[in-house]
């Protein structure tokens, strides 16, 4: 089940990011072509783009946190390398890496609530804000979930640091 959750999520993330990262180059690149080709850009083209780039960085953490690529410290990891121990501090690390993307959840949600509440909408688009700052606790929920599946994968002595590589 693990693995079905896991290659779901990795194609969906990737799909996501993917058709983001495509809208927002082709429309950066119409609008420069705009400005500079005649003299009349898009005013809405950079705020689409910065909001495409928003839901880009949160879903990318999900990814990040599903290889083992977030920024971190070490030195401790390394020092206790072949020793048992060194197991349950990945497993504590990643545990603790699940609560603050709770905490994240939680936190983003009462931001999207007082958005939406408020009838909050951007300034050139006039998008509901919430929609924007939903990504907080969609892509925070995300991480949990792939921090979560490396703890089990951690305890199940799968490979330090990252959920094996799906097939296909």
């Amino acid at each position: 089940m693990l693995r079905t959750l896991d290659a779901g999520l990795l194609r969906v993330e990737q799909f996501v990011i993917g058709i983001l990262m495509i809208a927002a180059s082709f429309i950066l690149f119409v609008n420069v072509v705009a400005r500079y080709g005649f003299n009349e850009g898009f005013a809405w083209a950079e705020e689409l783009t910065r909001y495409a780039i928003v839901w880009m960085v949160f879903i990318g953490g999900s990814l990040a946190a599903r290889n083992g690529a977030h920024i971190c410290v070490d030195v401790l990891s390394r020092m206790l390398e072949g020793q048992p121990v060194r197991k349950v501090l990945l497993v504590g690390v990643d545990l603790l890496c699940v609560a603050f993307s709770l905490f994240m959840v939680w936190i983003g949600w009462d931001l999207t609530a007082q958005a939406r509440e408020f009838g909050q909408v951007t300034p050139v688009m006039q998008v509901p804000l919430w929609t924007i700052q939903l990504a907080i606790p969609v892509g925070s929920a995300l991480m949990a979930i792939r921090f979560f599946q490396r703890a089990l994968e951690q305890l199940k002595g799968g490979k330090a640091g990252s959920i094996e590589e799906i097939p296909g």
